[in-house]
């Protein structure tokens, strides 16, 4: 629901704030005042395109801020979510800004978006009817949603594009299997090498860490075995050894204790030292056997490692990567080698998979049949009640076909609908796009949306020169039928009858002023007695009387 609009700097309004509300909403106004230049404003916060002479004279740029409860707008919430925007709370705020260099900035809860998608989210929230390009109504994909929501085909449809969805599944699995053979030999071949050269490595996991540290040890084996042994001669073989000394220093502790038995504890502590550096050197001999220098083997596990970075450099970071791209191009390899066997039991899964999906959308198609003639009776009905009883509306379903004139199966089964009018007798009938009168238009969108008001997920209605070409009889008839969808829609209505005003839940009258030689226009929510001198102004003119007035009161007691 729109609640707020905020417009600065275009066309007339310098700076106009308004507040919407639930239900019928009224603009009334003397002509030029600037009530469709407020519906024009929020057509621009819809996605319209701007003209070049918009902004107001004397400005740089405009803008135009509209705020949206979006609670119960399911369609949106999920085109919101899909384009990932987040929202605080359900108020959308939408904000449109352009200069007078033409250059257009977008804003969504003040997220930049692009003119394409602000068009999408107003697509969601506001229908615009008259001399406006904002309409649903308006669009091909539109129509054929409004016909199947009015039927209650929705999951009809929604079973029938699971099967197209399946069908167009395997026909890509097929079309990616049959590529050019050519290039099909040339993978399975490359793909066979690449598993043999990485087969034949005899890679193990860990094998990396070994041969860093094996090749340590041979690259530095004289320098380890000149180490130890310098080691092993000073602690026991060469003269003045550490061993022999200590063994000199037992003996002096020996003679020591024999006077002063306080140095039986120091004597023990020589002994474990004497013990321990022993194993030190029965350890350090036999660390020394194992050195072996042996450049031949230090040349094989260099080369081993070589040859594992080279299938790095190819195929993956680690050995652990190296093995898992093995095991996908083996997976691979048996793709492409059973790929005729595969192509066989594709051709049968898609020949079964269209029989299914064409079923489903047969049936489609005939529910669709009998949908469009429902819509097409009361929508004439609803025509005729409104004062266009010449008009005849037919709803088209037209066939997709393929390059070969074949029913060409979609998500949304196999025709497209077409909305049509015949604005006069005699003459063909035409897309709903190309009905030129902007109050004729109005009310034949009024009609269809009396049709489908209980389907309708668009929250908000807004209705220009819906009274253009009527008297006041049918104007009383128009404002019952707003009534009527404002009890399921916000509706908001610019009219200059009284008998269409009378019925609004909310009345707001624009009138515009000149201070300075400029000129300004206002806008202004009406309480009850000034609604009962405005719809008094509208009966009479600007002298009001008695009558005028006494008339004003009956229209809003009618209502």
């Amino acid at each position: 629901m729109l609640e707020q609009l905020s417009i600065k700097n275009y066309a007339l309004i310098e700076d106009l704030h308004v507040i919407f509300n639930e239900g019928f909403n009224v603009l009334t106004g003397e002509t030029g005042a600037g009530k469709s230049i407020i519906v024009g404003a929020l057509g621009l916060i819809l996605g319209e395109r701007a003209a070049a002479n918009i902004i107001r004279k004397g400005a740089e740029s405009c803008s135009v801020r509209a705020t949206f409860d979006i609670a119960r707008n399911k369609p949106l919430l999920h085109l919101l979510k899909q384009q990932g925007i987040d929202l605080d709370d359900t108020t959308l705020l939408l904000c449109r800004e352009i200069s007078a260099a033409g250059k257009n900035r977008c804003l969504v809860n003040n997220q930049v978006i692009t003119l394409g998608m602000l068009e999408s989210i107003g697509n969601c929230l506001v229908d615009l009817h008259g001399q406006h390009e904002h309409q649903s109504l308006l669009q091909a994909k539109e129509q054929l949603n409004i016909l199947d929501d009015f039927g209650g085909l929705m999951e009809q449809r929604k079973e029938a594009g699971q099967e197209y969805a399946n069908l167009r599944q395997l026909e890509l699995e097929l079309a990616e299997l049959s590529r050019n053979e050519q290039e099909r030999q040339h993978f399975l071949d490359l793909y066979e090498f690449q598993v043999k050269e990485i087969k034949d490595a005899h890679l193990e996991l860990g094998e990396e860490e070994s041969l860093a540290k094996d090749i340590n040890l041979l690259s530095n084996a004289e320098k380890i075995a000149t180490l130890v042994n310098d080691a092993y001669q000073w602690l026991y073989e060469e003269e003045g050894s550490t061993l022999s000394r200590l063994a000199k220093i037992k003996q002096n502790l020996l003679s020591l204790q024999a006077i002063d038995q306080n140095l039986q504890a120091t004597s023990a502590l020589l002994d474990e030292s004497i013990i321990d550096l022993e194993e030190v050197n029965s350890k350090l001999r036999e660390y020394k056997e194992t050195i072996v220098f042996d450049p031949v083997k230090l040349d094989s596990l260099i080369e081993r490692k070589d040859q594992i970075n080279r299938l790095k450099s190819k195929y993956g970071a680690t050995v652990k990567d190296i093995l898992a791209y093995q095991d996908k191009i083996a997976n691979e390899i048996v793709k492409l080698s059973t790929a005729e066997e595969s192509r066989v039991g594709l051709h049968k899964a898609i020949d079964q998979a269209k029989g299914k999906a064409m079923e489903k959308a047969k049936k489609l198609s005939q529910a669709r049949r009998k949908t469009a003639s429902k819509l097409e009776q009361e929508t004439g009905q609803e025509l005729k009640d409104l004062g266009l009883p010449k008009i005849k509306f037919k709803i088209n379903l037209v066939p997709e076909q393929d390059g070969q004139g074949l029913p060409q199966l979609s998500n949304t089964g196999l025709e497209r609908a077409e909305f049509l009018i015949s604005p006069n007798v005699g003459e063909d009938l035409q897309p709903l796009a190309k009905i030129a009168s902007g109050g004729e238009m109005s009310r034949i969108m009024l009609g269809l949306k009396s049709v489908v008001a209980h389907t309708d997920q668009i929250p908000t209605l807004i209705f220009d020169e819906i009274d253009t070409g009527i008297g006041g009889s049918m104007a009383e008839i128009v404002g019952k039928k707003i009534n009527t969808l404002a009890s399921r829609h916000q509706v908001v209505c610019i009219t200059h009858w009284p008998q269409i005003a009378g019925f609004a839940a909310h009345h707001l009258h624009v009138a515009k002023e000149v201070v300075q030689d400029r000129t300004y226009t206002r806008i202004q929510h009406l309480a009850a007695e000034e609604r009962v001198k405005e719809l008094a102004r509208m009966l009479g003119g600007e002298t009001l009387t008695d009558i005028s007035l006494k008339h004003a009161k009956e229209l809003l007691r009618y209502k």
